[in-house]
């Protein structure tokens, strides 16, 4: 139900870290560690409440759909913020370091139809651990 596009040079940030001395040819690990979605105006009818499960995927032109982080069971109750679980075995996304642009992709299940749309802030927090 909707895409959250990133654009962000991996390759600079590395390097501007550690003083030149790395870039993404170092990278050990890089996952997300958080996602979290807020609703910017909080509806009675219109809220997460209305949906049964969210799923988020990243994707990008030379990497596969993967899946990241999963609601499932999410309560009916009216809620403006939600905080989707990172999936247990954290997968490893380094692949995506190499592309300039990807794109975190959110599918889920309503439980009731909005009746506007939603406008949301995601808050995402990933770990990059680099080293020789």
């Amino acid at each position: 139900f909707a895409e959250i596009p990133v654009t962000m040079n991996f390759d600079t940030l590395i390097r501007n870290q550690t003083k030149q001395e790395m870039g993404i040819q170092n990278a050990k690990n890089f996952s997300v560690t958080s996602f979290q979605l807020v609703i910017d105006s909080l509806k009675d009818d219109d809220n997460f409440g209305n949906f049964e499960t969210i799923n988020v995927y990243i994707e990008s032109g030379t990497q596969p759909k993967t899946l990241v982080a999963n609601l499932i069971g999410n309560p009916s109750s009216k809620n403006g913020r939600v905080t989707i679980p990172i999936l247990e075995n954290r997968p490893e996304l380094r692949g995506f370091l190499s592309s300039s642009a990807f794109k975190f992709i959110l599918e889920g299940k309503a439980r009731n139809p909005t009746t506007i749309v939603l406008n949301v802030d995601a808050i995402i927090s990933y770990s990059l651990k680099v080293g020789r």
